[in-house]
């Protein structure tokens, strides 16, 4: 319904406060992303926007107030979105090179913090699935 994809081990993605991509990480990449592109360049005339979006949860060891833990993780956030869209885009596969005129179009990379923390059951903040990058899909309705 939201046009999201989100990975559902985070873990594997980075280690904690860091925007180096891991080893697994990169190898669900080079899985992932030339299937998901050529899904998404069948609905190219309709989609007008792919973020790459970086999450992180609300914690940041060094940081003194809640603003400065905001900021701190909003910079962390864009590095680890910047980092996946130029890993994804740098990707060799067919797909990727046969539509990277849609891929340079559509892609952009979206820093959010701890602004969308993924929420526990019972209304806390879950700290490990917040640390994550989504895909998000936004579509023109008058396509």
């Amino acid at each position: 319904d939201t046009l999201t994809f989100r990975f559902k081990n985070p873990a594997l993605m980075f280690t904690r406060g860091s925007s180096k991509i891991s080893t697994n990480y990169k190898e669900i990449l080079n899985s992932f992303f030339p299937r998901y592109v050529n899904i998404l360049k069948d609905y190219s005339n309709e989609i007008t926007s792919v973020h790459v979006e970086g999450h992180t949860s609300s914690r940041y060891r060094t940081a003194k107030t809640a603003e400065e833990k905001f900021e701190k993780n909003r910079i962390l956030s864009q590095k680890r979105a910047d980092k996946v869209l130029e890993y994804i885009t740098g990707n060799s596969d067919n797909a990727v090179v046969e539509n990277k005129g849609f891929i340079e179009k559509a892609f952009v990379a979206d820093g959010k913090s701890s602004s969308q923390s993924v929420l526990n059951e019972d209304g806390t903040e879950n700290y490990v699935l917040s640390r994550r990058v989504e895909f998000r899909i936004e579509t023109d309705p008058n396509k």
